[in-house]
């Protein structure tokens, strides 16, 4: 393969022209050595040479540019070409590959440039691979290229090459801090698209990093974090794809992962240098305090709440999660979360969840973390009390569902509360709920650990005095069952494993409470069906 002019192209195999040439001797007509013409598996030869001085040249047609990166794609495929080039040049191509990237400002070309990138690190050595990364790496931390469409090429590249398996990539990154300071800058533009890649690459940066020997790490990250917060977050806010969603939510639980969210922008301040620490300050006086913080994060987080991609869902609950346990969480940004109406976001997502796994679990783990003692959060509980009953139907079928603990304390807060929460039609359902995973459990067709089992029985007394059940016809016959259930499970289990259950904290906590209540004659009837002998388990003193 050769070129005697850039705008005409004079593509030969030579072994097509001169079938009984030595293969070993080809070469092409700019005369370069024959070590560098590769044979392809249709007989012809490609000059890597030749194919490197057109793809370099920014002046070269696309259209010529295009056809010779899609015969080199379609020879890396054939195993004796791809062997010969690994060994023999394996290094030879990457340059000119980068350089053709960063100067071609065309889709079609960046996306073959970038196949034929990832084919070739698939694979050679890892030091292939590394030096790709160091490449690239280079000109994004130059900024030479403006954030022009071909910079975005390069961070896409960049963002696939930390994906492939080699170890420790972010060693071969020589200036971190420089290409962390034009990702930050980046941030800043108005373009989804890019601030979509730079989050995916501050992503794959950081969580490469944390593992590497001479990785990105906190020292890096910290510098900027004031910054990088808030642009990451008014990135999320702005964004309406749920692409740069995901991206945006994972690079921000990373940080918070890291404890380089939430207040005290960035935790470790006199681990700074001088230069970092008087960065950090002059940020925070600028006007980037603790509360306009959690209040650009609760905006931030309701467009990927409100997404139609489960996965964005999950993830921002999952952010949630972490936001409200790295250890930075205050009660003001607590309380700033439920001023948001963050949780009403999160009873609306399961509201439409359809108790689909797992997004029913991320929602109540995430619900469990607020406090009840909040006036705010439990009104706010009250409300969203309707939809948390078909969720408990739901994971009362399941044995052990995750979900289904942080069900039952949620609605344990709600009627323990809030005596008049729940309807006769709520009670009746409840009970009939309970009373079904108490009968199940007895039955050892779904286990139970002792946490829920308590909570079912905590539930059905508080529900008891509920003004509503004197109205509800079938609740005497649910709790004599329930009643019936929990002290047959209660002994046979503990007979089996004392040391698992605490048969007669159960019993005092749950039996003497419906005595009170009004419903004595139950116990006598459940004495003289159980037909109970045993002195040791009498309850009635």
């Amino acid at each position: 393969m050769m070129f005697d002019d850039p705008q005409e192209p004079d593509i030969s195999f030579a072994a097509d022209h001169y079938p009984d040439q030595e293969q070993e001797n080809i070469q092409c007509s700019q005369g370069h050595r024959t070590t560098l013409s590769i044979r392809t598996q249709q007989g012809g030869s490609i000059c890597l040479l030749c194919l490197s001085n057109l793809i370099s040249n920014p002046r070269a047609p696309t259209l010529h540019v295009s056809y010779v990166l899609s015969q080199l794609s379609d020879a890396l495929s054939q195993p004796l070409f791809l062997t010969s080039l690994l060994s023999f040049h394996p290094h030879f191509l990457i340059s000119p590959l980068l350089h053709a990237l960063s100067s071609f400002d065309d889709d079609p070309i960046a996306q073959q440039l970038i196949d034929i990138i990832s084919a070739l690190c698939a694979s050679a050595s890892d030091s292939v691979t590394a030096d790709f990364i160091a490449q690239v790496a280079e000109k994004l931390s130059s900024g030479a290229l403006a954030w022009s469409r071909r910079q975005l090429y390069m961070l896409h590249c960049l963002g696939i090459l930390l994906n492939c398996q080699i170890n420790d990539p972010c060693m071969h990154i020589r200036e971190k801090e420089a290409l962390v300071s034009n990702l930050v800058a980046g941030l800043q533009l108005p373009s989804d698209e890019i601030r979509g890649k730079i989050l995916f690459v501050l992503y794959k940066l950081s969580i490469q990093g944390y593992a590497s020997r001479d990785g990105l790490g906190a020292n890096v990250l910290q510098a900027f974090c004031p910054s990088l917060l808030r642009l990451s977050m008014e990135a999320l806010l702005k964004t309406q794809r749920d692409d740069v969603r995901l991206n945006g939510v994972a690079f921000l639980m990373l940080l918070a992962q890291i404890g380089l969210f939430g207040n005290g922008h960035g935790n470790d301040i006199n681990s700074l240098s001088s230069d970092e620490a008087d960065h950090l300050m002059q940020t925070i006086e600028d006007g980037l305090d603790e509360s306009q913080l959690s209040v650009l994060f609760a905006e931030a987080i309701k467009g990927p709440l409100l997404s139609s991609d489960s996965q964005v869902q999950i993830s921002t609950l999952d952010l949630i999660f972490h936001y409200l346990t790295c250890g930075d969480a205050f009660s003001k940004q607590i309380q700033i979360l439920i001023e948001e109406n963050i949780v009403d976001y999160v009873f609306e997502i399961l509201r439409l969840s359809e108790c689909k796994d797992p997004l029913v679990y991320s929602c109540v783990r995430v619900l469990n973390l607020f406090p009840c003692t909040e006036q705010s959060f439990r009104q706010r509980l009250i409300i969203g009390f309707q939809t948390l009953i078909p969720v408990l139907r739901y994971v009362a079928e399941v044995p052990f569902h995750p979900a289904q603990t942080f069900t039952l304390m949620l609605i344990q807060n709600c009627v323990s509360d809030c005596p008049g929460i729940a309807s006769t039609s709520n009670i009746e359902e409840l009970a009939l709920i309970l009373s079904r995973m108490l009968e199940r459990h007895r039955d050892g067709e779904i286990g139970m650990i002792p946490e829920t089992f308590l909570l079912v029985c905590s539930i059905f007394v508080a529900l008891l005095k509920f003004p509503s059940s004197q109205g509800a016809s079938n609740l005497a016959a649910f709790l004599q069952e329930s009643l019936k259930h929990a002290v047959l499970a209660c002994l046979t289990i503990s007979e089996k494993d004392p040391a698992t259950w605490n048969c007669e904290l159960v019993l005092w906590t749950y039996v003497p409470h419906i005595y009170y209540l009004g419903f004595p004659w139950l116990l006598t009837n459940l004495m003289r069906k159980l037909s109970w002998g045993y002195s040791k388990h009498s309850i009635l003193y």
